[in-house]
């Protein structure tokens, strides 16, 4: 659900929860009252199980597009560092990190740091709020981190940052 942690968002996850707004408001909406319509008229309502499919997929869309509404009202600007782009070196809200665990020195990962909303590991958005965004904030390259995780402690070093 919602959060402190939602407050801000990048500029590309916002683009993103507004495309999907607008598809979801003015095709998905259409889409799903046809479903109702046509399942309402091959079998009324009672006892109809493609009635009830498509009154549950209304509903879950309907709900989508109220969390999305809530989500994009509550958003605020993210604070912009007043230095120029190249001489920010610390990780921030919307950097790139690429880091090197310390237990297999020949593996790299990469990861931005972004909303809990929009965070997505499989494609390589970490929330700011995760262990890992929470132990590089602030960090530069050549900084250490240690992550808590379930499997124990996870030692990294920081060995790139791109700021967007």
């Amino acid at each position: 659900m919602l959060n402190n942690s939602n407050k801000y968002m990048t500029q590309e996850g916002r683009k993103n929860l507004e495309d999907e707004l607008f598809l979801l408001e003015n095709n998905m909406r259409k889409m799903v009252a046809e479903a109702i319509s046509n399942a309402s008229e091959t079998g009324g309502i009672l006892e109809n199980a493609e009635y009830e499919s498509a009154k549950n997929e209304q509903s879950f869309l309907e709900g989508r597009i109220s969390e999305i509404k809530q989500i994009l009202s509550t958003l605020s600007a993210v604070p912009v560092n007043q230095s120029n782009k190249k001489d920010r070196k610390s990780v921030e809200f919307g950097s790139t990190i690429t880091l090197k665990p310390q237990s297999n020195k020949n593996s790299r990962k990469t990861y931005q740091l972004v909303s809990s909303a929009e965070a997505n590991p499989a494609q390589g958005l970490i929330s700011v709020e995760s262990p890992v965004g929470k132990a590089a904030l602030g960090k530069m390259v050549g900084d250490e981190i240690t992550v808590n995780t379930p499997s124990g402690e996870s030692k990294f070093n920081i060995v790139k940052i791109k700021q967007t």
